[in-house]
C-alpha cells in the first residue's frame, strides 16, 4: 500500500513537470519562431530598402556627374557659337547696302574679322563664312578663283581660315558646301551650310572627318546664318578640333570607379564623338562602342537625361544631354559602368547586414533553448516541492 502511494505521488510529480514543461516549451517555440520570422522579414525589408536607396543614390550621383561634364563641353563649344553668332550679326550689318560700307571693301573687311577671331581663340581650329551667289557685294565674277580672298571658281565669298599644328594661319576656299553626299559615317557633307540655308537656324555638325592643312582631324562645326531683311544671305561659323572632348572623356572616366567603365560622347545621330575606352571608334555608330547601344540615337535626340539599367546587360548607362545654342540637335554624355562595380558598396552593405542578421538569429535560438531548459528544470523542482507535502503525508 505504501509503495503504491509513493508511485502515485511520483506520477503526480512527473505529470506536473511534464505538462508544465511541454506547455512552456511550446510557448517558447512559438515565441522564438515568431521572433525569428519577424526578424528575418524585417531584415529582408531593410536590406531591400537599403539596396534600393544605395542604387538610386549611386545612379543620381552618376547622373549629376554626367550633367556637370555635359555643361563643361557645352560651355567650351558655346564659345564657338558665340563667336559665330557675333560674326554673323556683324557681317549682316557690313553687307547691308544701307550700312555705307563700299562693296569693294567688304570681302577684305570680313576676311580681317575672320582671321582676327581665329587669332583671339586658340582653341578654334578654323573660322569661315559662306555666302549665296552675289549676296555679299554682287561682284562674284571679279573674284573667280581668287583663293587669297577665299573664293573658288564661282567667285562666291567662301573663305575658310585655319590654323596648322605649328600655329600658321592660312585661308582657302570652302569645299562641299552644297554637297548632299554623305561621309562614310552618314553625315551629309554640306549639312553645315545646307541646314542653316533651308531652316534659318543655327547648326552644329560633327564629328566631321577632314584634312586641315594636311592633318586628318575630326571637327565639330558651328554655323550661324546671316539674315538680311529676313532672308538668308550666308553664314559664319567656327570649327573645333574634337581632341579636347576625347581628352575630357578620358579624364572623367579615370576619376570614376578607378576607370573600370567608359565615358562616351554621342551626337544626335548616334555617332561617337569621343570614347575614353577606344578612340578608334570616333566618327562611327554607337554600336561600334557598345553592341547594346542600338537605341542610343533615339535617347540622345530626346534631349533628356536617362538611366538604362537592363539586367541582361552587364553595364548601367547614364545619359546626360548637351543642348547647343539655338539648335535642335542635342548631343549626350554617356557614363557606362559595370553593374557589379556600381553596386559593389550596396552589396557589401547587404552582406554585412545579412551577416549580422544570421548572428542575431543564432543568438536568439541559443538564448531561447537555454531559457526553455532552465524553465523546465525549475518547473521540475517546483513539482517536486509540490509533491513533497503529499509524500510526507502518505508516509
Amino acid at each position: 500500500m505504501r509503495l503504491t502511494s509513493f508511485a502515485a505521488i511520483r506520477s503526480i510529480q512527473t505529470k506536473i513537470a511534464l505538462i508544465a514543461g511541454v506547455c512552456l516549451a511550446l510557448t517558447c517555440v512559438i515565441l522564438i519562431g515568431y521572433a525569428l520570422f519577424s526578424t528575418q522579414s524585417m531584415n529582408q525589408y531593410v536590406n531591400h530598402e537599403v539596396m534600393q536607396l544605395v542604387d538610386r543614390q549611386t545612379k543620381e550621383s552618376l547622373m549629376n556627374r554626367a550633367a556637370a561634364e555635359a555643361n563643361v563641353i557645352k560651355a567650351e563649344l558655346e564659345v564657338g557659337f558665340d563667336a559665330a553668332r557675333t560674326m554673323a550679326h556683324s557681317f549682316a550689318v557690313l553687307a547691308d547696302d544701307k550700312s555705307g560700307t563700299s562693296a569693294s571693301a567688304r570681302r577684305a573687311q570680313l576676311n580681317a574679322v575672320l582671321r582676327h577671331v581665329l587669332e583671339l581663340n586658340p582653341a578654334f581650329n578654323g573660322t569661315y563664312s559662306a555666302w549665296e551667289p552675289d549676296a555679299l557685294d554682287g561682284n562674284d565674277t571679279a573674284f573667280k578663283a581668287r583663293k587669297e580672298f577665299g573664293s573658288d571658281q564661282t567667285g562666291r565669298f567662301l573663305p575658310y581660315w585655319t590654323r596648322s599644328a605649328g600655329g600658321a594661319i592660312a585661308v582657302q576656299p570652302l569645299v562641299e558646301y552644297d554637297s548632299s553626299e554623305r561621309h562614310p559615317n552618314g553625315l551629309v557633307k554640306g549639312a553645315w551650310y545646307i541646314n542653316p540655308s533651308t531652316t534659318g537656324k543655327e547648326n552644329i555638325l560633327g564629328p566631321l572627318p577632314y584634312i586641315v592643312q594636311g592633318k586628318p582631324v575630326f571637327l565639330a562645326t558651328m554655323s550661324v546664318p546671316v539674315m538680311i531683311d529676313g532672308k538668308f544671305r550666308g553664314l559664319a561659323g567656327a570649327d573645333y578640333n574634337l581632341d579636347f572632348v576625347q581628352k575630357l572623356s578620358e579624364k572623367i572616366n579615370a576619376s570614376l570607379f578607378d576607370g573600370k567603365g567608359k565615358v562616351v560622347i554621342l551626337n544626335d545621330t548616334g555617332l561617337v564623338v569621343a570614347n575614353s575606352a577606344n578612340q578608334s571608334v570616333i566618327g562611327k555608330a554607337a554600336t561600334a562602342a557598345d553592341p547594346h547601344w542600338g537605341d542610343s540615337a533615339a535617347i540622345v535626340r530626346a534631349g533628356k537625361g536617362a538611366v538604362q539599367d537592363d539586367p541582361n546587360v552587364t553595364n548601367i548607362d547614364i545619359y546626360a544631354p548637351i543642348q547647343f545654342g539655338r539648335t535642335d540637335t542635342p548631343w549626350s554624355v554617356v557614363i557606362s559602368e559595370p553593374r557589379d562595380v556600381v553596386l559593389a558598396a550596396a552589396r557589401q552593405l547587404d552582406a554585412s547586414l545579412s551577416g549580422r542578421s544570421t548572428a542575431s538569429t543564432v543568438w536568439q535560438l541559443g538564448v531561447g533553448v537555454v531559457i526553455t531548459a532552465l524553465a523546465i528544470f525549475l518547473i521540475s523542482v517546483a513539482a517536486r516541492s509540490i509533491a513533497r507535502p503529499i509524500r510526507d503525508c502518505a508516509e
